[in-house]
């Protein structure tokens, strides 16, 4: 309550004010005395120790006041503080748990978003503000969506989210530079908007970056549509360059970046050659500059595959993967073995999406 927390707040500045009264009450009765004893010996030098005396109990003494005060404010103050977030409360103070996870450590989770479908907006949104851990800013940048996309946003009344739109579409790549650049921590955390995050999955993500110090940490995942989970997928723990040689050898969406080392491999490319390929350039980059992942083996993302999203991939999608691959591969000096694998996604691209859909159902087992 608003006057419980004034009358703490006053009890608390009159502790300061008595503590500090106490010690000028001290100091004037240790400096009277000493005072007249150097005018009674008329020596300069006892004047000057009389100063240096009165000093040496200023100085710690208030020192020790206003120490003592603080903690009189904390005790006093706790109980009442609190903060309103995603509609439930948690203390300004820390427990021990939290401030250990809290330190040296910042997090921004950054959220492209274009046109989803509105339940999984909310979902995906939901996921991320509901998570064990809670200390983080939720960047979200609407590339130019239709107007319910905010609506929908605004019905998250948290004061974690950044909201910024782009003034006309311009692309997945375009879009996560920008929640970079308005993003306050060190460790990005990827969220899409069509997918969601499972409980957990942030503390999982942050104490295995405080652990490995890991420059990509991302998970093995779910797979969901329309009618539920149907599968999972599995990642290898620790990617080396090679394992880049067949695909990317993590889940871009439930990816968390250390923000130093993005910036410093130029940040996803923004272009038409490395469309809907774009973390898949940044990623070779990385590792080319001497960035290394890892993939926590619990499985802490839900992906969205589902049939219509095959069908809306296209061959010349394929054709700039290659491209991709072969800049990739060059500076992770992967050739002449990478020559081999350059051509797996126009073999890929050759396949009928039906048929491709088939195949993944086959090798993921989804649920008939």
């Amino acid at each position: 309550p608003h006057n419980d927390r004034l009358t703490a707040l006053r009890a608390a500045c009159l502790h300061i004010f008595r503590q500090l009264t106490q010690i000028l009450l001290e100091i004037r009765q240790y400096s009277c005395v000493k005072f007249m004893l150097a005018y009674e010996k008329s020596d300069r030098a006892i004047h000057m120790q009389s100063l240096c005396g009165a000093a040496l109990i200023l100085f710690p003494g208030i020192i020790r006041g206003i120490g003592t005060g603080l903690t009189k404010i904390k005790e006093d103050l706790e109980p009442y503080f609190t903060s309103m977030v995603a509609g439930g409360q948690y203390p300004l103070f820390h427990t021990e748990k939290e401030r250990k996870m809290d330190d040296d450590i910042t997090v921004s989770v950054i959220m492209p978003v274009y046109n989803p479908e509105g339940d999984e907006l909310r979902r995906a949104v939901a996921s991320v503000l509901d998570q064990s851990f809670r200390d983080f800013e939720l960047v979200i940048c609407d590339d130019h969506s239709k107007e319910y996309v905010k609506e929908v946003i605004d019905e998250f009344s948290d004061q974690r989210i950044v909201y910024i739109r782009n003034e006309k579409n311009s692309g997945c790549a375009y879009s996560l530079n920008r929640c970079i650049e308005a993003a306050r921590g060190e460790l990005l955390i990827r969220q899409d908007s069509d997918d969601y995050s499972l409980p957990g999955r942030f503390e999982k993500i942050i104490s295995e970056y405080k652990k490995e110090g890991r420059d990509i940490i991302s998970s093995n995942i779910i797979l969901f549509d329309e009618k539920g989970e149907w599968g999972h997928r599995d990642y290898p723990k620790t990617p080396l360059k090679k394992d880049f040689l067949f695909a990317v050898p993590f889940m871009h969406g439930a990816c968390a970046l250390k923000k130093t080392s993005v910036v410093n491999a130029g940040m996803y490319p923004v272009s038409d050659k490395t469309a809907r390929c774009e973390e898949y350039a940044l990623f070779m980059t990385m590792y080319s500059l001497g960035a290394r992942g890892i993939n926590i083996e619990d499985r802490l993302y839900a992906f969205n595959e589902n049939h219509a999203a095959v069908k809306r991939r296209k061959y010349s999608d394929k054709i700039k993967e290659v491209k991709v691959k072969a800049e990739g591969f060059k500076k992770l000096k992967l050739y002449p073995a990478g020559f081999i694998y350059l051509a797996k996604p126009l073999i890929v691209g050759l396949i009928p999406s039906g048929a491709l859909a088939k195949l993944k159902d086959l090798v993921f087992g989804r649920r008939k």
